[in-house]
């Protein structure tokens, strides 16, 4: 089925199933048989959407997906609430943080509601001002009777909302423009509208962390709407939403928005550039999964994957230097991706720990040095569990400022409660340590 582009209203679209694998899909219960991913740009404006999917069916795939909230989810959960501080907290001077506690806050695709437990704990809003929708039983009910939430399947349209969010939600939602212009009116003149959505076309990576190895994957068919950042923006103009913050780097692209007057602008991108782009993409995949990086960075050098994988591969990790000089390319060509920069400063304190084998002959040396200060850069730009474990370490073994170790390890331990006998053996061993 085919549906006018909800940006440019055009009915105008190529057939981009020819780079994708239907097997897969069809495999997953999540396309038919006989139907097609779907997989299409417009030609008029450069939109990258699927065709329309019936709203009761995607509903009856998320809620398969998503059965049963597990103890998995808590650290997950754990992790986004890193970034969402980070985030807002970097907003204090455009009045978020001005937030008081009467004010009503509504979290759309709330999951169990980790979220709006933050913006009580750290932010004061009343327990009875959250707001939460969720599709799936198991994670509203969690949120409903863990948090106190007021959480729902639908939004409560009867309510004006001071903070609404869409973090990771909008991309899945199939007219972004029609969604935004709903919610638009139960937005107080004076709110802010808070959105985070992967956004496509710019720089190859898979926006939630792991070594991208699948093309399918990248453009999972979940995500209705494949934004690149001038989609996005023709969006938020079309309804009425300005930018006042922005965040390339905690998860995807993270902004804050306040209402301006809607204007019919559209901003068009070429289309078969797009689709060049698309094939270079899943071609550039295909050879790193061969392992032919060379060959993969010429085609997307964009790929920040691709110099973390050449510089991990066999015939390379015995030459510190190339290693470092295969890192610092990457950093070059992908505008400082935060993953290089924690792989380059895994790399400094790991040759370390090698070439000084012993505990009597490892001390902070440059070497260490040079990975502390890479490392703390990298966090103040994404902090994340695996970093700060590095630089426990590192305040503990090379700088024996036990006390700031200890305190590193337990905020490990609060974003990851399942490391408990890991981090725990190493709160010992600094204490052991401690004269």
């Amino acid at each position: 089925m085919t549906k006018e582009c909800c940006i440019c209203n055009k009915e105008d679209w190529e057939d981009l199933d020819y780079i994708r694998n239907h097997e897969q899909w069809y495999k997953m219960d999540m396309r038919n048989d006989d139907e097609p991913v779907g997989f299409k740009v417009c030609r008029n404006c450069g939109y990258v959407t699927y065709n329309y999917i019936d709203k009761d069916r995607l509903s009856e795939i998320y809620n398969r997906q998503r059965q049963i909230m597990s103890s998995a989810n808590i650290p997950t959960c754990n992790r986004k609430n890193l970034y969402h501080k980070t985030f807002l907290d970097d907003c204090e001077d455009k009045g978020f943080l001005n937030l008081k506690s009467n004010l009503k806050c509504l979290d759309v695709g709330m999951a169990q509601g980790a979220f709006l437990n933050l913006l009580h704990e750290e932010y004061g809003i009343k327990k009875s001002n959250l707001y939460g929708t969720e599709w799936s039983e198991s994670f509203k009910n969690f949120g409903k009777y863990e948090y106190g939430i007021n959480a729902s399947k639908e939004i409560d349209r009867t309510i004006q909302y001071d903070f609404i969010s869409y973090y990771h939600v909008l991309e899945h939602i199939q007219n972004p423009v029609q969604e935004l212009m709903d919610i638009r009116s139960n937005l107080k003149d004076d709110g802010f509208l808070y959105l985070s959505v992967p956004v496509w076309f710019e720089s190859l990576e898979e926006f939630s962390g792991p070594i991208l190895s699948s093309f399918e994957n990248l453009y999972h068919v979940n995500h209705c709407c494949v934004f690149s950042k001038n989609s996005l923006l023709n969006v938020l103009r079309k309804t009425g939403f300005e930018i006042i913050h922005d965040n390339s780097d905690l998860y995807a692209y993270t902004i804050l928005l306040k209402k301006v007057d809607p204007k019919d602008e559209v901003i068009k991108e070429n289309y078969q550039e797009i689709k060049t782009d698309l094939e270079n993409q899943k071609e550039a995949i295909e050879l790193c999964n061969l392992a032919k990086y060379d060959e993969a960075m010429k085609v997307y050098p964009n790929f920040p994957d691709v110099y973390i994988l050449n510089c991990m591969h066999r015939d390379v990790t015995k030459e510190f230097d190339l290693q470092v000089k295969i890192l610092n390319q990457g950093l070059e060509e992908t505008n400082n991706s935060v993953k290089i920069m924690y792989q380059l400063g895994v790399l400094y304190y790991q040759w370390d720990m090698v070439t000084r084998s012993t505990p009597e002959n490892q001390y902070y040396s440059n070497n260490i040095k040079k990975s502390e200060k890479i490392l703390k850069d990298s966090l103040t730009r994404k902090p994340t569990e695996d970093t700060l474990y590095i630089l426990a370490m590192i305040e503990g073994q090379y700088k024996h400022n036990y006390e700031e170790s200890v305190r590193m390890f337990k905020q490990i331990l609060e974003i990851n409660p399942s490391r408990f006998k890991e981090i725990w053996d190493r709160i010992s061993y600094m204490w052991k340590e401690k004269k």
